[in-house]
């Protein structure tokens, strides 16, 4: 590996691509992980905030509306209603209306909310009067419950996990680590199903993750505790049971005292439930009213129309006509347990943290194919654990994703979430395809069974230019002789240059500038784009998405141009907006990202470390966001562009386009931007 070096003269000299500066995503990662989470995470808050300006489930439909009514009524019953009532049924709690059939925890959560509420608009959780309660201040109050909890517990246990599971620097490059947290953080059915929908799925799955970090750190007890709150949260995160308990069990085997080590894990765990079901403990009947509320048997084996074999297989064999109630739990507890053994008994014989997220994934998905009772929101549950699988299996997490979201479709129809719906899809799609990612190595079975073809020349020959463009003098391991450098003495005022000098800040610009000139000029003709008689109406949604991706490959500079051109418009026509995010922009240029590593930022006679800068221009970006309208403007015109282009490229036939050879079909969505550095690196970047 070549690296770069810069002297007292700012002499740069480049070297190959295998550092860090290496990617074209160098501006976010480099400054480490906390800081590319900050800024993923910002960005994730913008999506949601975005999303949960759209309809939620039940929106104008009475009498018993749908899951935001449920979630509303549980919060005007938990704060008027003693604790022993929540789950019994009288003439103050109707159990037929939404009656609460969660575990504990949820009606705490609600009870937290409901309180929350209260204090700002008593009029949506009054008892019986607010029954169906629908106004802009009650679904604003209720939307922020939903981004508190993401921000509270979600968000924190994706840090957690990402830095337990990129522990060891050297095991990834920083830009792989930016594109997993993008996952996480972005996953469109889960965006979709809490801030469209509306439920509070990010607060078990954030236990969920939270322990699963805990595992892998060694934090046994710990992951005991936090896989207890899942539970005792959503009694759906029991999916993922089979894949602790095992693993578990088989570190507590491996102990010196084994029995103590197991007798230590169950000590925890029933001390977390007990302190859960605390108040229903006083006697036998007040548990079993808990309980019997939880196991919705009469509910049949499947509900609605859920991607599983029980509902697929109906289409043949009419279970619910040839089997009772009773002979069909059995059944689906039989095939559970079957599909489950295999990954059990492998962890408690031979555990291990890879083989522990492979059966959180094997488990979670022989819950959702054979349980009983599923609904299609479970896919959130299986989809997990390939959400942390990601870097290992993008193959599985890829088409395990564009599964879930199909599934979906017919409940985003219901609520009126087609558009964000769509939105969330292309930002996925764009997102995974990001050019320049060396972590989507398609090697495994699946992949070249199915006969794929990636290119990997092309992030290459960027990481070789990119380094050239960004040497960096702090590199300090061994390396090969570097190119000849310049030893001319630079002018004594030079040793300190505002951040628009700096080398790197005018190699950026000088890249970007070729990178955009270059991929304008493969831009396809707009005649060709426009052409009406190449126009007509899908035959399905698989059709249509099928002819989306054809037509991005092909006019992939176009699309981008269009989503630039509707930002552009919404900017002009908002000068205000665009004036504060230049400042915002020019700050995080100058101040943070572009500033020399050996110039502080000195205020009103005060030097401020990295960190400080960070937290300050962290805040201001919050500040600009959230309470101003140039987040809201952007996502918006984002969301116009992307509905526009998602609908050319589902009714525009792709018969008679051809990729060139050198493009291949899987290219990104913005691999003209990398394609076009690449090409315009050049071969030796030595200046003084």
């Amino acid at each position: 590996m070549v690296k770069g070096k810069k002297t007292s003269s700012d002499t740069v000299s480049v070297v190959d691509g295998d550092g860090e500066q290496s990617c074209c995503w160098w501006w976010l990662v480099h400054k480490g992980t906390t800081t590319t989470f900050l800024i993923v995470g910002l960005f994730a808050l913008l999506v949601r905030a975005a999303v949960s300006l759209h309809p939620y489930s039940g929106f104008a439909n009475p009498p018993k509306f749908g899951d935001y009514e449920a979630q509303r009524h549980w919060m005007e019953i938990t704060i008027n209603l003693p604790i022993q009532e929540w789950y019994r049924n009288s003439t103050n709690n109707d159990l037929s209306y939404w009656g609460l059939d969660y575990p504990p925890l949820t009606a705490y959560q609600s009870f937290i909310h409901g309180l929350f509420l209260r204090f700002c608009h008593p009029a949506s959780v009054s008892l019986f009067t607010s029954r169906g309660h629908e106004s802009y201040p009650g679904k604003l109050l209720m939307r922020w419950t939903v981004l508190s909890s993401d921000l509270l517990i979600f968000f924190p246990a994706v840090l957690y996990f990402v830095i337990v599971h990129y522990g060891q620097p050297s095991r990834s490059r920083k830009s792989d680590i930016g594109w997993h947290i993008a996952m996480l953080l972005l996953n469109p059915c889960l965006i979709l199903i809490d801030h469209g929908h509306f439920q509070y799925n990010c607060i078990s799955l954030g236990f969920t993750i939270g322990a699963v970090a805990s595992v892998l750190s060694g934090m046994d007890v710990a992951a005991c505790v936090l896989y207890c709150l899942a539970l005792n949260h959503k009694q759906m995160s029991a999916y993922f049971a089979p894949a602790f308990f095992s693993h578990l069990l088989g570190k507590s085997l491996r102990h010196k005292h084994p029995l103590l080590e197991v007798s230590k894990l169950g000590f925890y765990v029933l001390g977390t439930f007990a302190a859960v079901w605390w108040p229903y403990l006083y006697s036998k009947d007040s548990v079993l009213e808990v309980l019997s509320r939880l196991a919705p048997f009469e509910r049949g084996i499947f509900e609605d129309y859920v991607a599983n074999f029980w509902c697929a297989s109906s289409i043949i064999i009419k279970w619910k006509r040839l089997f009772t109630s009773e002979s069909l739990r059995l059944l689906s507890f039989i095939a559970t347990v079957i599909t489950c053994l295999p990954s059990m008994i492998q962890q408690i014989k031979s555990p291990s943290n890879r083989g522990f997220l492979y059966g959180l994934l094997n488990c979670s998905f022989a819950f959702y194919m054979f349980s009983f009772q599923v609904h299609e929101k479970s896919i959130l549950l299986p989809l997990l654990p390939a959400s942390l699988l990601a870097m290992e299996e993008p193959f599985i997490f890829r088409w395990f994703m564009q599964f879930a979201m199909l599934s979906m479709f017919p409940l985003i129809c219901r609520d009126g979430l087609v558009v964000p719906y769509l939105a969330l899809l292309a930002l996925f799609i764009l997102i995974f395809d990001a050019p320049d990612q060396q972590r989507v190595k398609e090697s495994n079975y699946f992949y070249n069974y199915l006969g794929a073809t990636t290119s990997l020349q092309l992030p290459r020959a960027y990481s070789q230019s990119h380094a050239r463009a960004f040497g960096d003098s702090r590199t300090t391991m061994s390396a090969p002789p570097t190119l000849p450098q310049s030893t001319n003495t630079a002018p004594a005022g030079a040793a300190s240059q505002p951040p628009i000098a700096t080398p790197a800040f005018r190699a950026f610009i000088s890249r970007l500038s070729s990178s955009l000139r270059q991929g304008f000029s493969q831009r396809r003709p707009w005649t060709e784009l426009a052409d009406r008689s190449s126009f007509s109406k899908p035959e399905s949604l698989t059709e249509a998405y099928s002819r989306i991706r054809k037509n991005f490959n092909y006019f992939r500079v176009n699309y981008v141009t269009l989503i630039v051109f509707a930002l552009a418009v919404s900017l002009i026509t908002h000068p205000f907006s665009l004036l504060v995010l230049l400042g915002l922009l020019a700050s995080w240029c100058f101040l943070y990202f572009f500033r020399p590593a050996d110039q502080p930022v000195i205020l009103f006679g005060r030097t401020f470390a990295d960190r400080e800068t960070l937290g300050l221009l962290t805040v201001l970006t919050i500040f600009v966001v959230f309470l101003t309208s140039v987040g809201s403007l952007l996502i918006s015109a984002m969301m116009v562009g992307i509905a526009i282009v998602c609908a050319h490229g589902a009714f525009r036939m792709p018969e008679d386009l051809f990729l060139d050879e050198q493009e291949p079909g899987s290219a990104g969505f913005l691999s003209f931007l990398g394609g076009a550095a690449a090409s315009a690196a050049a071969p030796v970047v030595s200046r003084v």
